[in-house]
């Protein structure tokens, strides 16, 4: 059975604005999109904020945690 670490996540972003955008984590990789609205299911279900964040590139929009957020994206590549 794999051993189970406890990581201290940091907030890069306090408070996110909407129709900004931002560097986010998503499935290992680190892409660039803009906050679209609050992901008001996954909040109450994890206990911290999740937004919708829509990619530039494309019209798929995104769930993800206020952790996997930054405006530098030197801040999320290494943890991917």
């Amino acid at each position: 059975m794999a051993k189970k670490t406890n990581q201290v996540q940091k907030i890069w972003v306090k408070k996110p604005q909407l129709k900004t955008e931002y560097y986010f984590k998503f499935a290992g990789g680190v892409l660039k999109g803009t906050l679209a609205e609050d992901c008001e299911r996954l909040t109450e279900l994890y206990g911290h904020k999740w937004y919708w964040i829509q990619d530039l590139n494309s019209t798929t929009r995104y769930p993800v945690s206020i952790y996997d957020i930054s405006q530098d994206y030197n801040n999320l590549k290494h943890t991917v």
